[in-house]
């Protein structure tokens, strides 16, 4: 938009085009609105026919309440977590659009005097949430870091890593029991029927979250590396043992390398944030503390040093 106002003045005519007002009224769109879900043709919801953005005032005030973790348990030989155990902290939910053209709002349980409403904004990433609300919550069991852009990315990775693994037939037998591993894992999301499942086999990203949470398509491609040179490839069967372990420890190298290459650690970060006082920064430090922390908590659980 301001591109084309500069190389275009004529078609705006006497009309004054503010591109920071036009950037603080998409910035209320993105961080204000609540997404509305239309009727499809069978009168039933629909998240993509008839879907639209409303403003909603007094609404667009509520607070987000987040999911926090509030334990885990954790496996005593292998240090994998079990039981990863979360907390909603939301007490407010909204209806669907009524036929009247109403959207309620309603508290999910009892609240005392003083007590703030608040209501999720669903379960994202950091990213989502300082790209589209410009803050970043804490505790966030649902962030996540980008370990590879894609699987190709995260098998060129591991030639590097591993060339001796790569190498003559037996390499080309490795990479097509990875590839295997990659689509049988796939597939098993696609069926899974979920939301997150379904989202995971869609998104090309290959990802950690915190408590040792890996994309289970990229350790099971890992781990079918190390597993064998069978002439068919094949993946039948659970991964586990040392291809598991061997996995995980790449998994670990790369956490550490993006950690490396990051120009703060994480006990600098901490520090300054501590006697951070201007907000914005606040929110680049715990962004970059949250991020940091599945890194190095992932190394810690992954580690063959360990």
């Amino acid at each position: 938009m301001k591109n084309c106002a500069k190389r275009r003045p004529r078609r705006w005519g006497t009309l004054f085009f503010d591109y920071e007002a036009f950037a603080n009224a998409v910035g209320v769109v993105h961080s204000r609105t609540y997404g509305v879900a239309g009727d499809d043709a069978s009168g039933e919801q629909s998240a993509t026919v008839g879907y639209f953005r409303a403003l909603l005032p007094l609404a667009d005030m509520l607070n987000h309440g987040g999911d926090v973790v509030v334990g885990r348990e954790r496996d005593q030989v292998t240090g994998a977590t079990t039981d990863l155990q979360i907390r909603a902290t939301d007490n407010i939910a909204w209806s669907v659009l009524g036929d009247d053209g109403v959207i309620h709002f309603a508290a999910t349980r009892d609240l005392v005097d003083g007590e703030e409403a608040l209501m999720s904004y669903g379960e994202r990433s950091n990213d989502h949430f300082l790209i589209y609300y410009g803050f970043t919550p804490e505790n966030n069991p649902h962030d996540d870091v980008v370990l590879f852009s894609n699987f190709e990315h995260a098998m060129v990775w591991h030639s590097v890593a591993h060339p001796e693994l790569w190498e003559g037939d037996d390499g080309a037998i490795r990479e097509k029991a990875a590839n295997a591993a990659y689509d049988s894992v796939t597939k098993a999301l696609e069926a899974d029927g979920s939301p997150d499942a379904k989202l995971a086999a869609a998104e090309p990203r290959m990802k950690i979250l915190s408590a040792g949470r890996v994309d289970a398509r990229l350790l099971s491609a890992y781990a079918s590396m190390f597993a064998g040179t069978e002439a068919s490839g094949a993946t039948d069967g659970p991964i586990q043992g040392d291809e598991l372990k061997f996995a995980q420890a790449d998994i670990a190298a790369r956490c550490e390398q993006l950690l490396a290459g990051m120009p703060t650690t994480l006990a600098d970060d901490v520090s300054a944030l501590q006697t951070c006082t201007d907000d914005a920064q606040r929110v680049r430090l715990q962004y970059r503390i949250s991020k940091k922390c599945i890194l190095a908590e992932t190394i810690d659980m992954f580690s063959l040093s360990k």
